[in-house]
């Protein structure tokens, strides 16, 4: 597993007084149980965050002004990982890329998991499959859990959901 976690980006400032408008990857109360980000190059204590229309504005520590948050415009931030406060049983989708995905309708291995994507209703897993990509709603109705240890995904498609079965 990483060390360190990509958890958004910021995407513009807002306010005059030096707020970051945060693209947020993580679940909604991340950035309440996380107290340092960094963008790689510098790192900043977290004073405060709110959602805002499905947003993130933070207020970061040196950062004061308008033109003080412009320049950290773009720029995706991470966060460590022994700093993020996870709720047991929870884990980052990026900890399962690469991953084996196993169908328990088809008894097999169908691909890997490259990586989760949000869509309007749900997560989706998009799993690689010999050249082809499977998408999958990360949802009770198809998800099965996964096991760290044996780096597995497991979910139960429906007929029709794989490429062969068209």
């Amino acid at each position: 597993m990483k060390s360190v976690i990509e958890c958004g980006k910021i995407v513009n400032t807002h306010g005059i007084a030096g707020e970051v408008k945060i693209e947020n990857y993580c679940d909604e109360g991340f950035f309440k149980r996380i107290s340092r980000i960094s963008t790689g190059s510098e790192s900043f204590e977290v004073l405060s965050s709110r959602t805002h229309k499905g947003f993130v504005l933070a207020r970061l520590q040196g950062i004061n002004t308008v033109e003080d948050a412009m320049r950290l415009k773009g720029k995706p931030i991470f966060a460590e990982r022994k700093d993020i406060d996870m709720p047991r049983g929870h884990v980052f989708y990026s900890d399962l890329y690469g991953f084996d995905v196993f169908d328990r309708r088809v008894q097999r291995v169908i691909g890997k998991l490259r990586e989760v994507r949000e869509s309007t209703a749900s997560m989706l897993y998009i799993i690689e499959s010999e050249g082809k990509e499977i998408l999958v709603p990360d949802v009770p109705a198809f998800s099965r859990g996964y096991d760290l240890t044996k780096q597995i995904v497991e979910i139960e498609t429906i007929e029709g959901m794989l490429p062969d079965e068209d």
